[in-house]
């Protein structure tokens, strides 16, 4: 299931960046735009699953006070997403700070005591990822250009803003992550996608009023964008709902192979798309990032086979 999730999350993802250039709304009308489709379909399923009978007043107030907790940071997460997406100069600079996930969930299972130990090859991931999070940063100068495929030619990129969204994405993410797993016993995660979506769809539109307010006139849609909502918001309901499902019971970590799909995903819009080379701060940063995991994984499967 997390493959068909991070392939959803990768459609998701790119579609924004290539809608964003050509329609240039605003980042939180996409969100809610799409927040309206997904609260629409976790809707649905929470009224056609058992689990729709859950009340969160029957839960212990603290379990209630960090579900609301894990419904803000997961949310928060998501805007510094789509954020970061924005900003980057290409899908693989944010792909590779996303592939420090499983590294700071594991750092946020250790502080709410969820998995306390570390393996030899956890540390030694660790250790790699925070230094090839120094080697990505390095090469943000060499990012910062326009692109001869963005007619815009006032658009430009900020790769240190990205950078700065997608480590906040990770941290949010990471302690949502374990925040779930934590209350798993009392929130099933169809209760917790509802509220995601009640979240996106409720408090984001404050936002986008204050927005109109201020520029009325740029209230203009066309049926591409409502489209793009439409498909997307579906696409995002699909990923959390999957993801949620699957990583609620995952402790141990072990399906979050699959974000390297998102990876390779991203490599080959990149390639398409942006048509650029490395240079060697990103290529020890990806080897770096992306090499212990893999290698750890490769051991897992020779041992089982």
């Amino acid at each position: 299931m997390m493959i068909f999730a991070f392939i959803a999350f990768g459609i998701t993802t790119i579609t924004f960046k290539a809608v964003y250039f050509n329609y240039r709304h605003t980042i939180w009308e996409d969100i809610y735009g799409r927040g309206v489709c997904f609260f629409i379909c976790s809707t649905m399923q929470y009224l056609t699953t058992e689990q729709g009978t859950q009340s969160i007043f029957d839960l212990r107030k603290s379990i209630r006070a960090q579900l609301f907790l894990r419904v803000l940071l997961i949310c928060a997460a998501y805007v510094f997403l789509f954020l970061a997406i924005e900003w980057s100069s290409s899908f693989l600079y944010v792909a590779l700070i996303i592939c420090v996930l499983p590294v700071a969930c594991k750092i946020a299972q250790r502080y709410t005591l969820i998995d306390k130990n570390y393996s030899s090859w956890e540390m030694l991931s660790l250790l790699c990822a925070i230094i090839g999070m120094v080697f990505l940063f390095r090469s943000e100068k060499h990012f910062v250009s326009n692109n001869k495929y963005i007619k815009d030619n006032e658009f430009t990129y900020d790769n240190f803003a990205a950078y700065i969204y997608g480590v906040a994405c990770i941290v949010c993410w990471a302690f949502a992550n374990a925040l779930l797993q934590k209350n798993k016993s009392y929130v099933h995660h169809v209760v917790d996608t509802f509220y995601v979506g009640f979240f996106t769809a409720i408090v984001i539109p404050a936002f986008i009023l204050a927005y109109f307010s201020i520029y009325p006139t740029k209230l203009t849609y066309e049926w591409v964008q409502f489209g793009y909502f439409a498909i997307t918001g579906f696409l995002w309901w699909l990923f959390h709902m999957l993801s949620t499902q699957v990583m609620q019971q995952d402790t141990r970590l072990s399906t979050f192979w699959t974000i390297y799909v998102y990876l390779a995903m991203t490599l080959v819009g990149d390639g398409i798309v942006r048509s650029k080379d490395l240079e060697w701060n990103q290529i020890i940063a990806f080897a770096l990032i992306v090499g212990p995991p893999i290698a750890q994984l490769l051991i897992r499967c020779q041992k089982g086979n």
